[in-house]
């Protein structure tokens, strides 16, 4: 059951998005870069709690176009402020611009388009400090990802996108996603990529930069230190607390895990691998204090 409504503790901010276009987020037009996970315990612990209470409303969305479903969600994740609310943009990602610039704003005069700002989806993102979960039918093409990047930093909040459909990221397909699985884009302020989460194998996006393995709550990946062995393993903790001190640094000042090594049963201090791309390895060793 839904918490009541709080809007009216959030910090809102009328004057936050006045006046922008959709590449005023993007003014270079370059595209974002972004990491990847399977696992949804890398998630802030505020996004995970919006998503189990608030779940995909593609209702009202166009299979072709540009068009957000946008619901508000307080800070923890907890309450819904407002929403949906149904914005309409124009066709796919193309060359020449993008349909989020009609969903954004649109001009009150086609001869002063550069100046005459009429807010339309701008008008939504007024808030500070919140969760916004956009239920969108197409997935943000990556030069649309980066004007979502400064969109974060700009309302200080988590941005989460749930697309129906990809058409760049998976493969230069259209590519339908599987409504009983997870795929969103998160964005959040101060980071310069955006991360992408997808529980099936099959939607993985194609280029992920390495990501910070570190940050995983209750898991770290390890390799075994004799370099006869080399295994690669997942040290996982009972709680994160656990993993805080369990995780040490050396002389060196790398990070380890004092543990036995699985397959060939050596103790001793396992190197921690900071950053990398794909799940963490099967191979598990359970730390519970």
């Amino acid at each position: 059951m839904e918490a009541p409504q709080e809007e009216a503790k959030v910090k809102h901010d009328p004057a936050l998005t006045k006046d922008t276009w959709w590449h005023s987020f993007n003014a270079d037009g370059g595209d974002a870069d972004y990491v990847a996970t399977s696992d949804l315990e890398e998630l802030p612990s505020e996004v995970q709690v919006a998503l189990g209470l608030f779940v995909c409303d593609f209702k009202g969305l166009d299979e072709e176009a540009v068009n957000w479903n946008v619901t508000r969600v307080s800070k923890n994740g907890t309450s819904r402020l407002n929403g949906p609310r149904l914005l309409k943009g124009g066709q796919r990602s193309g060359n020449k611009g993008c349909g989020e610039e009609e969903l954004w704003a649109v001009p009150k005069d086609p001869k002063h388009k550069k100046t005459q700002v009429v807010a339309k989806g701008s008008a939504e993102f007024c808030y500070l400090e919140i969760i916004y979960l956009i239920d969108s039918g197409l997935c943000p093409c990556k030069r649309c990802c980066k004007s979502l990047v400064a969109l974060a930093d700009r309302t200080k909040s988590f941005i989460v996108v749930r697309p129906m459909f990809d058409y760049e990221l998976i493969s230069k397909h259209r590519t339908e996603l599987a409504r009983g699985e997870t795929f969103l884009l998160l964005f959040r302020p101060g980071v310069k990529t955006f991360l992408v989460c997808h529980t099936a194998a099959n939607e993985a996006p194609n280029s992920p930069l390495a990501r910070d393995l570190t940050v995983h709550p209750t898991k770290a990946w390890c390799t075994c230190a004799s370099a006869a062995c080399g295994l690669a393993f997942t040290a996982r903790f009972s709680h994160e607390n656990v993993k805080n001190k369990a995780v040490k640094k050396d002389k060196k000042g790398d990070l380890v895990v004092e543990t036995t090594c699985p397959h060939c049963h050596v103790p001793g201090a396992m190197p921690v691998v900071r950053e990398g791309i794909g799940a963490f390895p099967a191979t598990i060793v359970d730390i519970y204090y």
